[in-house]
């Protein structure tokens, strides 16, 4: 049986509703309003996540359901509701009381129940997306497969040159003990001063902590034990390495390419996107229409095919929001995913790219290396599979935070030519 080429079959994908079929939406949100260095990932939005308000806000009066109030009993009021809705004043400042107690939750990770590393919520996928603080050093950021910043690293991504190149570093050597401390960076005992060789590069422990640092607790231990992390015989490696390159910053603002296992990956910007309905909707989708982008890779059809030329698939799509605390919607097809993979197995296992497959002596491999890992894959096919969606999110959030970066340093930039009008005005 002869196979369907790919532009066919990701031309019939693409034509029903990505977002009815099967696909994985992920919020994004900042880690609270005051901070833009750290982001939580979570399939659960926040106004859908059943929590359980502090105490205090509870005696007040300020629950998580709206109260009513009861009719009294009189053959007036025979066969009624029973209830009486309350005004429109009390509506509105229970809501904002409401709102602003499940902020408190939701900036303290041990509140949230989708940040619980012992019981999470089931059928709930979340990352962390932490910069650890050390004064005098620009540290990567870690990507953790759990919505709490002690979770196992997936990767670390490093920013250059004004976000126009981030550095992708993937392993399962990130999960072992060690490796990443509980600053959150690489620990100098097993990384290397400038990351010669294709190492990581480690950062080490400092005799004083300054304010603000992160490790805290890390730190103390240090003190009272001594250093607890030993000399690694050999430095970690990480398995493969991926460049997320913004190239074309005047020509194509809103492109970034990088490749993976050979293959050409592009998010660019679009403007098909599903806007969920929402009061001021029209004012939402105006301000926000030149900030969605959408993941493409190319390939080309084999055998006869082949004429036809690359095909571009669309893997997952960013949709912006406009709101203070919540980034965005990233919408991950699995379907597509599936395509990509099922097609393209072969070359993705294979070695060649940016990927690095070497081959360890059994004697020095971490027997507990695939128990820590956060996807303990049990089979080549699916360790792919896993990376793949990985690097979905990974390259998704160097996209989101460059993006979110660059409009910050326009508005400062904007008000500080304003600020200097009105003064030589004036």
């Amino acid at each position: 049986m002869e196979k369907a080429p790919i532009r066919e079959v990701a031309s019939a994908i693409a034509s029903l509703n990505l977002s009815d079929a099967n696909t994985t939406v992920l919020h994004v949100y900042h880690f609270n309003r005051e901070d833009s260095k750290n982001y939580v990932v979570h399939t659960l939005r926040n106004s859908l996540t059943p929590i359980v308000l502090p105490k205090k806000t509870a005696k007040k009066g300020k629950s998580d359901t709206a109260e009513v109030e009861k009719l009294p009993e009189t053959e007036e009021n025979d066969g009624k509701r029973g209830v009486i809705a309350p005004s429109r004043e009390q509506h509105w400042a229970k809501r904002f009381a409401v709102q602003a107690a499940r902020v408190k939750v939701y900036d303290k990770a041990k509140h949230d129940p989708r940040a619980d590393p012992v019981s999470p919520p089931p059928d709930c996928e979340s990352y962390f997306v932490h910069l650890p603080t050390l004064w005098g050093h620009c540290p990567p950021y870690t990507l953790r497969n759990r919505g709490h910043k002690r979770a196992p690293v997936v990767c670390l991504f490093d920013p250059r040159l004004f976000w126009r190149q981030w550095k992708l570093e993937f392993g399962d050597v990130l999960t072992q003990e060690g490796v990443i401390d509980g600053r959150g960076l690489v620990n100098w005992r097993h990384g290397t001063k400038k990351g010669e060789n294709g190492t990581l590069k480690g950062y080490k422990d400092r005799k004083r902590r300054w304010w603000l640092e992160s490790g805290k607790k890390y730190f103390y231990e240090q003190l009272e034990h001594g250093h607890m992390i030993p000399e690694a015989a050999v430095k970690a490696k990480p398995e493969e390495v991926v460049n997320v390159k913004w190239t074309a910053p005047f020509v194509r603002a809103r492109e970034y390419n990088f490749v993976w296992r050979g293959f050409q990956f592009a998010w660019k910007g679009t403007t098909v996107v599903d806007v969920q309905p929402k009061k001021f909707g029209w004012f939402r989708e105006t301000m926000t229409r030149w900030n969605h982008l959408k993941l493409i890779v190319t390939v080309l059809d084999q055998g006869e095919h082949l004429q036809n030329g690359p095909s571009e698939i669309v893997l997952a799509r960013y949709t912006s929001v406009l709101s203070a605390r919540k980034a965005g919607r990233l919408e991950i097809f699995h379907d597509m995913l599936d395509l990509f993979l099922r097609e393209n197995l072969t070359a993705l296992t294979s070695t060649g790219g940016n990927i690095v497959l070497e081959k360890q002596d059994p004697a020095t491999v971490d027997p507990f290396q695939d128990l820590g890992s956060p996807t303990e894959p049990r089979s080549e096919e699916e360790k792919t599979a896993q990376r793949l969606k990985d690097v979905v999110v990974a390259s998704a959030m160097c996209m989101i935070m460059g993006e979110f970066q660059k409009r910050e340093w326009v508005w400062a930039l904007f008000w500080l030519l304003v600020d200097a009008a009105q003064n030589g005005g004036g």
